[in-house]
């Protein structure tokens, strides 16, 4: 079985969970990988250079290639720290790999992190320590979404994408 990456990035609140489990439910065979869960409730590592989240991420994602048509790894991942390990799953996936970025700006960060339920929201003042700004991988096939789309829109541009290389999804 080929396998499609698709890697969702973005700043934290951006939408990246809410995109990943709306393909998720889409794709229907996907295996989904939160660099949060990885991170943060199976390793209880900061996220800092060299941290063990980046390998186990490669890890796991590799796991799938070859199991499941889909394997979608989702994460602020800022390209400094997890940008080697992303090529590196790239150039060895079997199929294709589709960046995915959301280039929200702080101010639609902190709107749509204010709609999460109150566990899974964060403070505003550690979204702006976190935040990145442009922080794309700028590689080919990357689909860059700002505050102007919505996740019905970006759900439709992945999957329109896709449609070319999985018509049997019919995406």
């Amino acid at each position: 079985m080929i396998t499609t990456f698709i890697i969702i990035r973005g700043n934290s609140g951006s939408g990246k969970s809410t995109l990943a489990g709306e393909l998720r439910y889409r794709l229907k065979d996907a295996m989904v990988i939160s660099q949060d869960v990885i991170r943060r409730e199976i390793l209880n590592v900061k996220d800092t250079w060299g941290n063990h989240s980046i390998n186990l991420i490669k890890m796991i994602a590799s796991y799938g290639d070859g199991l499941f048509p889909f394997v979608i790894v989702e994460g602020i991942m800022v390209r400094e720290r997890y940008g080697q390990m992303l090529m590196e799953l790239k150039k060895s996936c079997s199929g294709i790999f589709l960046p995915v970025y959301l280039d929200v700006t702080f101010k639609e960060t902190i709107l749509r992190n204010q709609n999460k339920s109150d566990d899974q929201q964060c403070a505003v003042s550690d979204m702006s320590r976190w935040w990145v700004s442009q922080d794309s991988l700028s590689t080919e096939r990357e689909i860059i979404f700002n505050d102007s789309h919505t996740i019905s829109q970006m759900v439709s541009v992945i999957l329109n994408d896709l449609s070319r290389e999985h018509p049997v999804y019919d995406c």
